[in-house]
């Protein structure tokens, strides 16, 4: 009987201590100087050479040099802490290409206004140390595949045309110690893995007025199979070091795999092939894992939801295949913000504008997906106004403040100490606030409280936030990283 109580007083009285709530999760980072990159979606970042780097994107209509109006962006900027940001004013490189009639050296590179284009530090010769930064394809307005390395943000090197078509919106993950690059628009499920790259002369020189280098790269590119998933854009894909402790495997079972999540698309309305046919073209909350010849389905329906253009990211210790706070666990996946967008076959709603999340979400395993962050109000008729604890998604709309969702923002891991991605902090950088909502310049960087949160309730509301995590009350148990739990013995003991 004492331990029925002890059930009928926790599941039908709730506790006092477990009303939602959310400990800091984000701070922004302000320039004290005022120099900063302007409001953008849709740009690329990486991290190289002891710092974090933005290039490109959609921002505001301008007026360009040449008098003319443009949504894109030809820039390139970096940070060491994420605070401070500095512009590359002096650019160099081969203009003859692209750009030729631009200030040369000068602060546009020599690389067409793009967006929707990827930017990855890559290592050429194996000894763990990114070589360059490999810049490729992108909307310039249409879609490209060209390719442009630099070993310094500074000097643009140009590496003609992938033997892939031209697209954007791909993705391009370092994987097994090479980059790949996956589908884009025009949609497609393309896999393409870079084999090799080779420093040659640049034969015959180019005969024009315009800067240039005398040499450049000649990359190998492979074409894998065409990957099962839908045709796709906007996807997250990350590298993540994992095993599966439910399967008893250990550390020492580990191998490294690509995780694919979400994105735009669909199969082309002429698919025959019974499993592919046509549904639709929408955001999608499916995933998937590929260990370098295979792709397994992990879930098709996450708890994420639909979703495309969010950020996307695996944080790890020093071991990558470790997670950054929990040792007894493979590296987690998080996943923030993003957009839904499109329709369904046999639905009757259709997504014409982007409806944009301000959420949260991490994964061990890629199948299962927990929430991060609470959120109340904005749902149905609710009349009350949308609130989310994730600080980036607050905003001011005509004076008011807002949180709204957003999208085409990057996410990257950067420790400000070491210069190193990992083990790192994530910063959200930039990004589109849905809506009426504007683009963003804003940068944030993750606090601890986002290992302690789960649908913004602090340790299961049985704990508080600490350096390391959670820190659970006397009556609780968990470990360094999890929420606490109810040790319910315990409490019949007390009770």
């Amino acid at each position: 009987m004492k331990c029925f109580l002890c059930f009928f007083a926790v599941f039908i009285f709730p506790l006092a201590n477990s009303t939602p709530k959310s400990s800091p999760n984000w701070k922004e980072l302000i320039s004290s100087d005022g120099i900063k990159f302007s409001p953008r979606n849709a740009h690329a970042s990486c991290v190289f050479k002891g710092k974090m780097w933005v290039t490109g994107g959609k921002t505001d209509k301008y007026t360009a040099y040449n008098l003319l109006t443009s949504h894109q962006v030809a820039d390139v900027w970096y940070s060491s802490n994420g605070g401070l940001w500095a512009f590359e004013e002096y650019n160099t490189g081969d203009y003859f290409a692209q750009n030729n009639d631009v200030v040369q050296p000068g602060p546009i590179p020599p690389w067409f206004t793009r967006y929707g284009h990827t930017l990855n530090a890559v290592d050429l010769n194996g000894d763990g140390e990114a070589d360059i930064m490999l810049l490729l394809g992108g909307y310039a307005p249409s879609p490209m595949n060209d390719q442009w390395a630099t070993v310094d943000g500074q000097n643009w090197i140009y590496c003609g045309f992938a033997p892939w078509s031209p697209r954007a919106w791909h993705s391009a993950t370092i994987f097994q110690g090479s980059l790949w690059l996956f589908g884009g628009t025009p949609l497609n499920n393309e896999v393409w893995k870079l084999e090799s790259a080779q420093l040659i002369p640049r034969v015959p020189l180019p005969l024009t007025r315009s800067m240039f280098n005398n040499y450049t790269y000649n990359f190998t590119w492979t074409r894998m199979p065409n990957a099962p998933w839908s045709p796709r854009v906007g996807m997250g894909t990350v590298s993540q070091w994992y095993y599966n402790a439910s399967n008893s495997q250990t550390l020492e079972n580990s191998t490294e795999r690509v995780v694919l999540a979400g994105g735009y698309g669909g199969w082309p309305t002429t698919s025959t092939i019974r499993w592919q046919k046509y549904d639709g073209f929408y955001s999608r909350a499916d995933t998937w894992a590929f260990d370098g010849l295979n792709w397994t389905q992990l879930n098709w329906n996450n708890s994420f939801g639909g979703r495309a253009w969010f950020g996307m990211v695996t944080q790890s210790a020093y071991d990558p295949r470790v997670d950054l706070m929990d040792p007894n666990s493979p590296p987690k996946m998080y996943i923030f913000g993003g957009g839904y967008i499109g329709f369904k076959v046999g639905s009757n709603k259709k997504f014409n504008k982007m409806s944009g999340f301000a959420d949260g979400y991490y994964s061990i395993d890629g199948s299962t997906w927990t929430k991060i962050n609470y959120e109340e109000g904005g749902i149905g008729s609710s009349t009350m106004p949308y609130y989310s604890s994730q600080e980036w998604a607050q905003t001011i709309v005509d004076t008011q403040t807002k949180w709204i969702g957003m999208w085409g923002h990057t996410l990257v891991t950067f420790n400000a100490t070491s210069g190193k991605q990992s083990p790192g902090n994530m910063y959200l950088i930039g990004g589109d606030y849905t809506g009426l909502g504007d683009f963003s310049s804003r940068v944030f960087v993750n606090l601890n409280g986002i290992y302690c949160d789960i649908n913004g309730l602090i340790c299961s509301g049985n704990g508080t936030c600490g350096a390391t995590g959670c820190v659970c009350d006397s009556s609780s148990s968990g470990t360094v990283w999890t929420s606490c739990s109810f040790v319910l013995n315990y409490l019949c003991n007390i009770w």
